[in-house]
């Protein structure tokens, strides 16, 4: 990665991904670095986007 390349940031809001870009934009110097908020927002509610569910989210609650 060179730093005049573009890098975007997706996150479920940006409160997780602001403290992504200031590491990549002011530590790393990367200025081409952007927050797309709420993507996985928009992402995760269409239809068709396929989704990997972490481990702990696949067990099932009722055999507890």
């Amino acid at each position: 990665m060179q730093k005049e390349d573009e890098v975007i940031l997706y996150y479920t809001g940006g409160l997780e991904a602001s403290m992504n870009w200031y590491i990549l934009y002011q530590n790393m110097g990367l200025k081409k670095a952007k927050i797309y908020d709420a993507s996985m927002k928009e992402w995760g509610n269409k239809s068709d986007t396929p989704l990997t569910k972490f481990q702990w989210e696949r067990f099932n609650q009722n055999k507890f």
